[in-house]
């Protein structure tokens, strides 16, 4: 992204079941033009001056480097985000540190605000550590990090402890510690 420019936006879509579907639903933000796939001209390589959005499913590495390189040019996305655990944590953190993304609210899932030792807990969990490590970081036992990951999985309607931090992560990390 252009160095001194504000991050372009990044909606972010529940793609699992019909993600072109999905994308069809959702406008560009206002002020912005839609673009219906990530492919862009070669020059300029700063973009941002155009308020394009391009939209489009990410499903595989490939795919989640062009959209990323779209919005390091300073494009927006509107992405539908198919995948699982290692890949959609890795997309998801590379959004939320190049874009300013906006979940697209999703009607079956409440959004979840954790306490703050909560919110460490799944921070740790998002940089790769283990729950044993995530739970010394955070000063609890084992055992009721374990009890706190299930609570917070019936709130987030997971099935595992990785769907929750990667829900956690589309909503914005919230209750977490502001970075400095």
């Amino acid at each position: 992204m252009p160095l001194g420019k504000p991050k372009p936006p990044v909606i972010l879509i529940d793609g699992e079941s019909d993600p072109e579907a999905a994308l069809s639903e959702v406008a560009a933000p206002s002020g912005w033009t839609r673009r219906d796939d990530f492919s862009l001209p070669d020059e300029p390589w700063d973009l941002s001056a155009h308020r394009w959005v391009c939209s489009g499913v990410v499903h595989d590495d490939e795919q989640a480097k062009v959209a990323l390189s779209a919005l390091a040019r300073g494009v927006g996305l509107v992405v539908a985000l198919k995948g699982t655990g290692s890949f959609r944590l890795r997309v998801l953190d590379d959004l939320h540190h190049n874009g300013d993304v906006v979940s697209q609210a999703d009607h079956h899932r409440p959004v979840v605000v954790p306490g703050p030792d909560d919110a460490a807990l799944l921070e740790s969990l998002a940089d790769g550590a283990t729950v044993e490590e995530a739970a010394r970081r955070v000063s609890l036992s084992t055992r009721t990090a374990h009890r706190r990951l299930a609570a917070l999985r019936a709130a987030y309607r997971a099935t595992n402890t990785t769907e929750a931090v990667t829900h956690w992560i589309a909503d914005g990390r919230p209750g977490a510690p502001p970075t400095r």
